[in-house]
């Protein structure tokens, strides 16, 4: 694919609304931002110039962060991905258009994935409500230091709900001031298991039934939990193991090829101890990696921004593996729609 076709592919098949800033394809992970070249390179020389962009970057880069850390995601991105990979990746580029609109469907993981995000929420909230209520709450916690208990309630409230379901129903568990030193710790762990809905409504039941004191942050709070709840998930059969170990045991090689220079690059300078201090407290997360997770960015020009050591992982090519993971951005662009500078599945149950 010429590079003109390449970016008419772009252009054609993934356009944000002009009211949304961005979005992260989770399958290939793709940061979308709709900005253009010049845009972007200024925001990069001057961060502070624009903060709804800012916050949308940190919001998508913290969603990398989950993909990378958490057992639950990582799979469900791996499976997919995996299954698309085996019905595309040994077509010429050159099909590719072609491809797009006449051969490559949402693969069967990928829909039944969809429908779990959004299915049941018999818990009063949902894996969707999970994934993204803990995104939101840890990206303003990275770009807004006075931040607390009382003020995050009321930026709560001009938002859709999908980021205050489980915050809310947290809070009228537990308190709010407990639950908004737990919430990111919780939502972590549930993120670690299978079923995570089921998880999350055990953790708080344990906070419940212990009496847990929080008075600040602290790590000892997910050491004692995640041992209560790895004990669970064991005898009830939620167990997955996590990205860090699959890396720590087996290798590069071994794990989801777009987000493989991710996780390296991650537990390459970080401990697991420390991964799970950043994941429990976000504002801890350390400023080079805030706007930066070694994801490549596609521009509303159709351009993608590499990162100059981005790995080329499994592909020939940093071109090739740029022009896959639009593929399959696209193709799980046609499932979504936006609403609220937001994006929302169509496929629902």
């Amino acid at each position: 694919m010429t590079n003109k076709k390449f970016i008419k592919y772009v252009k054609k098949h993934i356009n944000l609304p002009s009211n949304t800033y961005g979005s992260l394809d989770w399958i290939s992970g793709l940061l979308i931002l709709n900005i253009t070249d010049k845009e972007y390179e200024y925001f990069i020389n001057n961060i502070n110039s624009n903060n709804n962009l800012l916050e949308t970057i940190t919001h998508e880069m913290f969603h990398v962060y989950q993909i990378c850390t958490c057992a639950y995601l990582y799979y469900s991105m791996a499976e997919i991905s995996h299954e698309i990979m085996e019905n595309i990746f040994n077509i010429d580029n050159v099909k590719l258009t072609d491809l797009f609109s006449q051969n490559l469907n949402i693969t069967n993981k990928a829909s039944k994935w969809i429908a779990e995000l959004e299915g049941n929420k018999s818990y009063g909230y949902s894996i969707l409500d999970i994934i993204e209520g803990y995104a939101f709450y840890s990206h303003h916690r990275m770009t807004n230091k006075n931040i607390n208990s009382e003020n995050y309630l009321s930026i709560l409230k001009n938002y859709p709900t999908i980021y205050s379901n489980l915050y809310m129903f947290l809070l009228n568990k537990i308190g709010s001031k407990k639950a908004f030193l737990l919430y990111p710790c919780l939502a972590y762990l549930s993120l670690q298991f299978k079923e995570p809905c089921e998880i999350f409504s055990y953790l708080t039941k344990i906070i419940i039934v212990e009496n847990i004191k929080v008075k600040k942050e602290t790590i000892d709070t997910f050491n004692f939990l995640y041992m209560k709840v790895s004990d669970y998930a064991l005898n009830n059969n939620k167990l997955i193991m996590p990205p860090n170990y699959i890396y720590t045991q087996y290798g590069y090689d071994s794990l989801h090829p777009f987000y493989n220079f991710s996780i390296k690059k991650m537990y390459d300078k970080y401990n697991s101890n420390e991964i799970n201090s950043f994941m429990c407290m976000p504002q801890l997360i350390p400023q080079e990696f805030r706007l930066n997770m070694y994801r490549p960015i596609l521009l509303n020009t159709g351009y993608i921004v590499s990162p100059k050591d981005f790995d080329k992982g499994i592909f020939d090519s940093i071109s090739e593996n740029e022009t896959y993971m639009v593929t399959i951005a696209s193709l799980f662009f046609k499932l979504f729609k936006f609403k609220n500078n937001e994006l929302t599945f169509q496929i629902r149950i």
